[in-house]
């Protein structure tokens, strides 16, 4: 009986330990998708425009949409989808085309979803700042995560995903998302 004593008693403080760990880990976590969260939430809070009727007026007078071509300005302005959530999704591939990560942060900042800049990996780099803007602090920890648990599918978006943006798919709306070259899929779809 001692030796298996013995022999427990290592394994559960190694159990408590991974345990310890673990809470450590998830609370760092739950952390990080608060401040993610919170941090779009300001953002679209801020944002001066809130529907297709004020991205539409915006149209009329000067703003960060007047560094795409015309075609591109109207893609965009047509492709973004709002919903009660906020942003569902925009079509990204012009922007990514013709602007600098920079430029692209103004026009996003427009919609309050400036946050979803480090996809534009294409963009072409011109500052410091491009580059910063391509970087994601908070990617390893939600990466870690979101590969350890499944990964993203077409359909209805998982709820371990719902602080995932989605490149390559559109917001067809109900919380679904389809497959579009070009397009970004909100996690406010």
């Amino acid at each position: 009986m001692k030796n298996i004593l013995k022999f427990l008693a290592p394994l559960a403080l190694i159990s408590s330990f991974n345990s310890i760990a673990e809470n450590t880990s998830n609370n760092v976590f739950n952390t990080e998708i608060s401040t993610y969260v919170h941090n779009q939430k300001i953002a679209l809070s801020i944002a001066p425009i809130k529907s297709k009727s004020d991205l539409f007026a915006l149209l009329q007078i000067d703003s960060p949409l007047d560094m795409l071509s015309l075609s591109a300005r109207e893609r965009f302005v047509e492709s973004v989808v709002f919903n009660e959530n906020g942003i569902g999704g925009y079509y990204y591939g012009d922007l990514e085309a013709e602007l600098t990560p920079s430029q692209i942060y103004q026009v996003l900042s427009l919609i309050g979803v400036q946050h979803s800049v480090f996809n534009f990996k294409n963009a072409r780099v011109e500052t410091e700042a491009d580059l910063l803007l391509l970087s994601q602090p908070i990617e390893t920890s939600l990466t870690k995560l979101s590969n350890n648990t499944r990964e993203f599918k077409k359909g209805i978006i998982p709820q371990q995903d719902m602080w995932h943006d989605h490149k390559g798919y559109y917001c067809a709306g109900g919380s679904t998302c389809d497959e579009r070259e070009g397009s970004i899929c909100m996690s406010r779809c």
